[in-house]
């Protein structure tokens, strides 16, 4: 098995169980809004997604880069900083987050600033997932996952904001590039859901793909809001689940270079949680 092929799920695979963990240890701290099973509220949840998309784009059209990588760091400490708050007391929780946090601002490996972003995509998913319901959750995952379709194939938008963000270090999400000897496998298919050519400075071309953080953390999203109302296990069955159209992501043969994500990994997710669901019944 490619390297990347492996690399890139077990990332995707530990954020998610890390994310249970934490939002396991979260709901019985989190205070249920009335909303929060309401089908309203997954919708609320894409509506902000769909405005923050929007004002990144401006800002990035404008040229506002400090503004948005003061924004950038600012969630990327805060979601490190709820992932360790779900373990530890407030001020103690501060002196892991800032070493995460420190680290990779200074680092310029790719390798340990996917791992480290790892604490990141788990704080967003547990807080996130434990605000909400699992049917709103579902709702929203599935019109997320048009949404996605959209705005990469026809719209275009996500990949510019994507192609925005990688060129001013604001990409938020998973960045690798492609192994040594992998360029006559790339002339025939790209190996992530966005895949871009860029120049360094050497003028040597170099193949990179990208997966968006947000890739990461909607099924996480719906994975901790199960915690709920079932067993333990149906969580884990449906991170599972999503963790196969990750897998299916990185291996399967196509010839679009950007592949909008969401809709995979909801039908993947779904798959997870109706064998969990399964399970429930015949035990």
């Amino acid at each position: 098995m490619n390297k990347k092929n492996f690399y890139i799920p077990l990332i995707f695979f530990t954020s998610q169980i890390l994310g249970l963990v934490a939002g396991k240890n979260l709901l019985p701290t989190t205070t249920t809004t009335p909303g929060a099973e309401s089908p309203i509220t997954g919708l609320y949840f894409l509506f902000m997604i769909g405005f923050v998309t929007a004002l990144m784009l401006l800002l990035y059209k404008f040229k506002q880069t400090k503004i948005i990588k003061g924004w950038y760091s600012l969630a990327v400490f805060l979601t490190v900083y709820i992932f360790f708050n779900t373990f530890v007391d407030t001020l103690p929780a501060l002196i892991p987050a800032a070493i995460v946090f420190g680290v990779r601002t200074k680092t310029d490996n790719l390798a340990l600033k996917n791992v480290l972003d790892i604490f990141s995509y788990a704080g967003a998913g547990a807080l996130f997932g434990s605000l909400i319901g699992f049917v709103p959750a579902i709702i929203f995952l599935i019109v997320l996952a048009v949404y996605d379709f959209i705005s990469v194939n026809i719209t275009g938008h996500m990949v510019d904001l994507a192609l925005e963000g990688l060129d001013t270090d604001t990409f938020m999400g998973i960045v690798f590039t492609h192994e040594p000897g992998d360029e006559e496998k790339l002339k025939e298919k790209p190996a992530s859901d966005e895949s871009v050519e860029v120049v360094d400075k050497t003028e040597n071309k170099q193949e990179i793909g990208l997966l968006g953080g947000g890739d990461v953390i909607a099924p996480m999203v719906l994975s901790v809001s199960l915690l709920k109302s079932f067993p333990l296990y149906v969580s884990i069955t449906t991170a599972l689940g999503s963790t196969l159209g990750i897998i299916y992501i990185m291996t399967a043969e196509r010839e679009q270079k950007f592949l909008p994500a969401i809709p995979i990994l909801a039908t993947s997710t779904f798959v997870g949680l109706g064998v969990g669901l399964l399970l429930t019944v015949l035990m």
